[in-house]
């Protein structure tokens, strides 16, 4: 291998571990947040919350119009050729039209707020906190677009840092502020410091790494780089709108059409932290893992020899990777929730268990776009996600109605999920010209399946003993622990070659490389 592709890959792994870094701590202190101001609001008013922060990530579904991903992915070029002089052009392009977009969303939002908030009475929804709730849309999104251009330029540390400030302001100012009793205004005013925080601090690093490096754009970005930029960014920023659009229009139809909305609203917004956690876990795979694998083995992704099986092996480590955590979550979601925001809460376990299931169904479609966006498919990619959401909406407006909560997460968790698998299964096929290794992939299904059932079982007769939530959750891990590995081993899974490989990628990465390696040791003790 040569020393540009040692390199390319330490960086990525590097990246990764910055990141996964950063992530667990950002876990930690935003489910601590959660768990206090949940439990300090109660459903209802966490219903009211979670309509207000639907409201500008509605508004604000389209995120960036993909000038995130065009960072990222420009600049890390621009690295890699030493042409470092195109660095703050590259960012001017993109600043000079999110800037102008994110602002006028943001105006949007605040000249909307009184009028939603007496459409929506009965979600006790005031226009003060669709207001406050519409200046977070503007900061946190080119904070996010700048954390994007930030690990385009290998400093994942800086990105880490900048999302672990934003995490310990909201952290203490929004437990701060309710337990002094301002309730849900206090918990938005906690939001919107951190990000403001995290504005500043993102644009400070990216003006130290660009442009006071290497100076300002002598002029301002043409049209043609504009357009150029957008022809990239466009068709991942209307999957985006799709994505989120739907998402959060799923709050906003409940809030119009269920019966007492705040109290389903709370609990549809608590299982929404279970996705978020989720999103968490498997968008690190999905940005980092994935280009870690790639980049780093001698097979890497090309156009020779080996490159459908090398394929089906990054798509294969990157659902064994994530798929054990949404088994946990959907199994044991009654004992999670129960434990530490109290039976109030009492839809919040169903709607969880729903969505983990779903959001499992939907994971192999998750990294295939990943896939396709990786090889510049981004049409076919949007094609996908448009049919999918056309779909979506029209069973929202059908069960919703009907079923409440339950309809939304069948429309868009279950059904839409697997609608998208079947259409990006297709497409992904026709694009690429290689055939998945559906053989390995039904023995992994398989292993799923059986390490789920043995869960449930560990789960039931915990509970079936009392309410004995921690020992639920604690005998859950355990059980995942020394079941998921012998899984893998006895359907077939993984080989030795496999964890060869997997050991040769993570061994320069500190920290996460040493477990990463304990893993493979403990895998390898049932292999033959």
């Amino acid at each position: 291998m040569s020393e540009k592709k040692r390199s390319v890959g330490n960086v990525a792994a590097r990246t990764f571990y910055y990141l996964f870094i950063s992530k667990l701590i950002s876990l930690v202190l935003t489910s601590a947040a959660f768990v206090v101001v949940a439990r300090l609001l109660g459903p209802s008013n966490y219903g009211t919350y979670t309509f207000a922060i639907a409201y500008y990530s509605f508004i604000g579904a389209g995120g960036t119009l993909g000038v995130g991903s065009y960072f990222s992915k420009n600049l890390s070029k621009l690295k890699q050729e030493d042409d470092l002089k195109s660095i703050p052009r590259v960012l001017a392009n993109g600043y000079s039209f999110i800037f102008p977009l994110l602002a006028a969303l943001a105006l949007i939002g605040f000249v909307l707020s009184g009028f939603v908030s007496s459409h929506f009475a009965s979600t006790g929804v005031a226009p003060i906190y669709l207001e406050l709730a519409s200046a977070i849309l503007f900061f946190s999104l080119i904070e996010g677009a700048t954390d994007s251009a930030l690990i385009g330029l290998g400093k994942g540390e800086l990105a880490a840092v900048t999302i672990i400030t934003i995490d310990i302001i909201q952290f203490a100012l929004s437990i701060f502020l309710v337990l002094k009793g301002y309730g849900v205004i206090g918990a938005i005013i906690g939001l919107l410091a951190g990000n403001v925080a995290g504005f500043i601090l993102a644009m400070y690093y990216i003006s130290k790494e660009a442009f006071f490096r290497f100076g300002l754009p002598e002029r301002l970005p043409k049209k043609k780089e504009i357009v150029e930029m957008l022809r990239f960014s466009m068709p991942l920023g209307g999957n985006n709108i799709i994505m989120a659009g739907i998402s959060n229009l799923v709050v906003l139809m409940l809030g119009l059409f269920v019966y007492q909305p705040k109290y389903i609203l709370g609990n549809y917004g608590i299982a929404l932290k279970g996705v978020a956690l989720m999103a968490a876990f498997y968008g690190t795979v999905i940005s980092t893992v994935l280009p870690a694998f790639s980049a780093t083995d001698p097979s890497r992704i090309g156009d020779g020899e080996g490159r459908e099986d090398k394929i089906n092996k990054i798509f294969l480590y990157s659902l064994i990777v994530t798929l054990p955590v949404i088994i946990y979550i959907g199994v044991f979601s009654k004992s999670a929730i129960y434990l530490f925001l109290t039976d109030n809460y009492a839809l919040a376990p169903t709607y969880l268990s729903i969505i983990a299931f779903g959001t499992a169904l939907g994971m192999p479609a998750l990294y295939l776009g990943g896939f396709m966006a990786a090889l510049h498919k981004t049409k076919q990619l949007f094609k996908c996600y448009l049919y999918s959401g056309i779909i979506q909406i029209v069973l929202l407006f059908f069960l919703i109605p009907r079923f409440n909560a339950i309809g939304a997460i069948l429309s868009v968790f279950v059904i839409g999920n697997l609608v998208y698998s079947a259409l990006i299964l297709r497409k992904a096929v026709e694009v690429s010209k290689f055939r998945f290794n559906y053989n390995k992939i039904a023995r992994f299904v398989g292993s799923g399946v059986f390490v789920t059932l043995i869960l449930i079982a560990v789960n039931l007769a915990v509970l079936h003993l009392g309410n004995h939530y921690i020992i639920s959750l604690v005998a859950g891990l355990i059980a995942l622990a020394l079941v998921y590995p012998q899984s893998l081993v006895l359907f077939k899974v993984i080989n030795k070659e496999d964890t060869a490989l997997i050991h040769r990628v993570s061994e320069d990465i500190p920290t996460l490389g040493f477990l990463i390696t304990l893993l493979n040791r403990y895998i390898n003790l049932f292999l033959r």
